[in-house]
């Protein structure tokens, strides 16, 4: 069974605002591809804990995290009711529709408070 892979990357581009703050991201990747969700979080290198993926020294911290596991774990949940319905050539779909929805963040927002829906 092919799966789609997420987790949480900091600092993709390698670049730090003029705050000194970079961006942290949800990847998922299925089969070579790779597309990348903006979360609208910033934080500084100090705030961040590349070791254990979470997120450190900020005041809202827990808060944070546990919206950032949510928001995969409900990605999951999407992903595998899809390949229980409609077996594993549904994957490719789901992949493809998350890169279409994803390319504008509004979507991001819908697709959590909607317990991600399939548009």
């Amino acid at each position: 069974m092919n799966k789609i892979s997420y987790r949480i990357v900091y600092n993709r581009k390698k670049r730090l605002n003029a705050e000194g703050k970079a961006l942290l991201q949800v990847e998922a990747y299925l089969k070579g591809k790779r597309i990348y969700f903006s979360t609208n979080i910033y934080l500084t290198p100090k705030q961040w804990d590349n070791k254990k993926k979470m997120i450190k020294s900020h005041v809202a911290a827990g808060s944070l995290n546990y919206y950032l596991r949510e928001f995969i774990t409900k990605l999951e949940l999407r992903e595998l009711e899809l390949w229980k319905q409609r077996g594993q050539e549904r994957l490719g779909v789901w992949f493809e529709m998350l890169r279409l929805l994803l390319t504008d963040n509004k979507y991001w927002i819908l697709l959590i408070d909607e317990n991600v829906v399939c548009f």
